[in-house]
C-alpha cells in the first residue's frame, strides 16, 4: 500500500515501470485499484500521443484513448503479420478455368496453392454497426509499410482518402502526374507514367482488416498482391486498365471465405482491386477550377 501511495503522482518508479508494460498487462493494472487505474489512464494518454501520430490511426468508433490505442495496435500487428507472408498470400486465391469436357467455367485453387499454413479464413460479416475497417498497404518484396489506417466503406469500395501517404513518394508522384495530365496519363504504353504505376502495383500488398467494436479483435476481410500481370499468366482479370484520369488495378484470382481446402462454389468470394480517380472542384458561379485531387479506393 505504501508503494502504491508513492506512485500516485508523476515521476515515481512505478509510474515509469507502467510505461514499459504491453497493453494487456497495462489493462490488468487498471483493474487492480484506484491508484493503479489513475496511473494506467495516464499511460494510455501517453501511448496515444506517442503512437497515434495521424488521425487515420484512430478508430472512429473508439470512446477513449485506451480503445484507440488497443484497436490500432491489434489491427496493425495483425495486418503486418499477413503482409509479411509476401507472395505466399497469392497462393490462397481461386481462379476460373474453362473445362473443355463440359464447356463450363470451373472454380479451383490457383496452381501451386497453399495446402495449409497460418493464413486465416476470411470474415464476410463486417457491417458498419459492429466493425471498423483497417487497411495496410506495404511492399510485397520486404513488407515495408507504405501507409495504414482506419478507412470508411462506401458500398463495395474502401476509401483511402484520409490516410497518410507522405512516406510513399512514388504514389505522390503518380497523384501529381494524374492531376496534371488528366486524360493523357499513362496512354503511352511503356512510357514513364505507365512504368511508374505498373512498378508500384506489382510490388504492392493490400491487407484489409475488420476490427470488432466490442472485443477489439481483428479478423481478415481481404489480402492480395501483384496488382498487374507480371507472371506470364494471360488472364483478363489480372491487369491494370489505365484510362487517363481513372484506372483499375486488379490482382489475380478471387479470395474465398475458406483459405485452404476444396473450393465450395457457394462460398462468398472477393475480387480485390485498387482504383484511382480524378476529382475536380469548380466555382459554382464562374466554373473556374478550384482544385483537383486523385482519389484512391480499394474495391472489394
Amino acid at each position: 500500500d505504501s508503494l502504491l501511495c508513492l506512485s500516485d503522482g508523476e515521476g515515481h518508479l512505478l509510474v515509469h515501470i507502467l510505461t514499459y508494460l504491453d497493453t494487456n498487462d497495462l489493462g490488468r493494472c487498471g483493474a487492480v485499484c484506484h491508484t493503479l487505474k489513475n496511473q494506467a489512464d495516464g499511460c494510455w494518454d501517453t501511448l496515444e500521443t506517442r503512437i497515434l501520430t495521424h488521425p487515420s490511426l484512430c478508430s472512429p468508433s473508439a470512446q477513449n484513448c485506451k480503445e484507440r490505442v488497443v484497436r490500432y495496435l491489434r489491427a496493425s500487428d495483425f495486418a503486418s503479420r499477413i503482409g509479411a507472408m509476401g507472395d505466399n498470400i497469392s497462393k490462397h486465391v481461386t481462379v476460373y478455368r474453362y473445362s473443355l469436357f463440359d464447356n463450363t467455367m470451373i472454380t479451383e485453387r490457383v496452381e501451386g496453392c497453399c495446402t495449409g499454413c497460418d493464413y486465416p479464413d476470411l470474415t464476410d460479416n463486417y457491417n458498419r454497426d459492429e466493425y471498423d475497417l483497417f487497411v495496410r498497404l506495404s511492399k510485397t518484396s520486404n513488407n515495408e509499410l507504405l501507409t495504414e489506417g482506419f478507412a470508411s466503406l462506401d458500398w463495395d469500395d474502401v476509401l483511402l482518402e484520409g490516410l497518410d501517404f507522405s512516406k510513399w513518394p512514388e504514389l505522390l508522384e503518380i497523384n501529381r502526374l494524374v492531376i496534371s495530365q488528366g486524360d493523357e496519363f499513362g496512354l503511352e504504353e511503356g512510357g514513364h507514367e505507365y512504368r511508374l504505376l505498373h512498378n508500384v502495383m506489382r510490388d504492392l500488398t493490400v491487407v484489409i482488416v475488420a476490427v470488432n467494436k466490442l472485443s477489439s479483435e481483428p479478423s481478415l476481410v481481404a489480402a492480395n498482391n501483384n496488382f498487374g500481370r507480371d507472371d506470364g499468366v494471360n488472364s483478363a482479370d489480372h491487369s491494370i486498365d489505365m484510362m487517363g484520369g481513372h484506372g483499375l488495378c486488379w490482382a489475380r484470382g478471387e479470395l474465398s471465405t475458406h483459405s485452404h481446402g476444396p473450393v465450395d462454389e457457394n462460398e462468398n468470394r472477393i475480387k480485390l482491386g485498387v482504383t484511382y480517380d480524378t476529382r475536380t472542384w469548380t466555382d459554382a458561379n464562374t466554373g473556374e477550377v478550384l482544385r483537383k485531387e486523385c482519389e484512391w479506393k480499394l474495391s472489394i
